[in-house]
């Protein structure tokens, strides 16, 4: 059956067909390392939070020998954290399960305040996924913009 197709169009299929192949070997390798990069990301996240929840168990151990009322012990850890920073702008704020803003580093006026309905961009209701994440896994990630 190729016998009859030129030599010409047989290099050129050929060179197709392998210019094909390399641009979904390319696709592939570039996807690997989006993936590579996503997961070393949420682990370096992971180990950050876990930083800072060894802070909050410190100070919850200081109430629990009565070194510190529990108000003396979550101002200090929330102290502790609003200075907290990791990956040179990334930093940690306090919600509780409502949710409520407990503590936010740059934004105090969200303290004390309803968040739920704060959404990103595309629509994403960030604070609500938190919790609903929190209540359903007791922990995870939340991509959000």
């Amino acid at each position: 059956m190729l016998n009859h197709v030129s030599i010409r169009i047989k290099l050129g299929a050929l060179a197709a067909i392998s210019a094909l192949v390399m641009v979904a070997l390319s696709g592939w390798l570039v996807w690997q390392n989006y993936q590579t990069n996503v997961d070393g990301r949420r682990v370096a996240v992971r180990q950050n939070v876990e930083t800072a929840a060894s802070v909050l168990r410190w100070a919850q151990g200081l109430e629990a020998q009565g070194t510190l009322s529990r108000a003396q012990a979550q101002a200090l850890a929330m102290q502790a954290l609003k200075g907290a920073r990791y990956g040179g702008q990334e930093y940690f704020w306090i919600n509780d399960m409502t949710p409520r803003m407990v503590m936010h580093p740059f934004k105090p006026e969200l303290d004390g305040k309803e968040v739920g309905a704060i959404k990103d961009p595309t629509g994403t209701p960030l604070f609500q996924r938190f919790v609903q994440t929190v209540r359903e896994q007791k922990a995870g990630y939340v991509s959000y913009q």
